[in-house]
């Protein structure tokens, strides 16, 4: 029995050796295609293909220059007709992470050929560092940044309201602001960083995208939602009738690993429902 459990206690730590390899080498170098689609009442016009790519995170490991020009090429790659940024585009002391400028890498989404255009807004990391510079940088790549503000796309009976709503985590949303412009009764794809802004907006929102949760980042049956006690965690929800989209992000923040929640980049179709 003793035999036994020494070789059952070998194995273990060799696959437990094997995931914490797998959780820091490999999968937060991987890039993932997600293909979803949603059902949203009422929308107007042909499907709508919606290119989502949060958490950045460029210069954390594994999120260097040449990951972010694989993922605005993977993008582009898609042909969306919307490109959508949803924020944290920096670090913030992230064990052995090198901060990338914003001018370096963002070129390369303003320039993706979306005919509806690639707007953005800012995330929690973003207002720790250095929010302005970064609107700044984003705007001079072509990235229409979106903060508190919306803009009407599309043309007669296929007009819809992108609404972008700042960061709630750092206390930037102005829901109110943000819908100022934005007629009773119109279409609403609203984007924000993080999801918890679908309780503000009700139903003016026709469907609400986001990013923040990173998924979890390490993703472990039942024992990830018990320990962090996530209301949503990545994927397709439904809030009050108004349907909600999290995506995992590219990066990882506070430690640069990633288990069962490969980095993605969403290709969200919205559809009539």
């Amino acid at each position: 029995m003793r035999f036994g459990g020494i070789r059952l206690g070998v194995v273990g730590v060799g696959l437990g050796a094997a995931a914490a390899a797998w959780a820091i080498f490999v999968e937060p170098s991987l890039l993932w295609l997600r293909e979803e689609s949603v059902a949203v009442a009422g929308w107007p016009g042909a499907p709508l293909r919606v290119a989502l790519v949060s958490d950045l995170h460029a210069g954390a490991p594994f999120s260097d220059l040449a990951k972010m020009r694989r993922v605005a090429a993977l993008v582009a790659a898609q042909d969306p007709d919307l490109v959508l940024l949803l924020g944290d585009y920096g670090i913030t002391e992230v064990p052995g992470g090198t901060p990338i400028p914003v001018a370096e890498w963002a070129p390369g989404f303003g320039a993706i050929p979306a005919p509806l255009g690639v707007f953005g807004v800012l995330g929690n990391h973003d207002w720790w560092d250095d929010a302005a510079s970064i609107r700044a940088g984003l705007e001079a790549a072509g990235v229409g940044v979106l903060e508190n503000a919306a803009v009407p796309l599309g043309s007669g009976e296929d007009t819809f309201w992108l609404v972008g709503v700042g960061d709630a985590f750092t206390e930037h949303d102005r829901v109110a602001t943000a819908l100022e412009a934005v007629p009773q009764g119109a279409k609403v794809l609203a984007m924000s960083h993080g999801p918890t802004v679908i309780d503000e907006l009700g139903r003016r929102a026709s469907l609400v995208v986001a990013g923040h949760t990173h998924g979890g980042q390490v993703y472990l049956p039942l024992f990830t939602e018990a320990l962090l006690k996530m209301r949503w965690r990545r994927g397709l929800y439904e809030e009050g009738g108004v349907p909600l989209y999290i995506t995992s992000g590219v990066g990882s923040s506070v430690l640069p690993i990633r288990f069962g929640v490969p980095p993605e980049v969403v290709l969200l179709t919205v559809r009539p429902g």
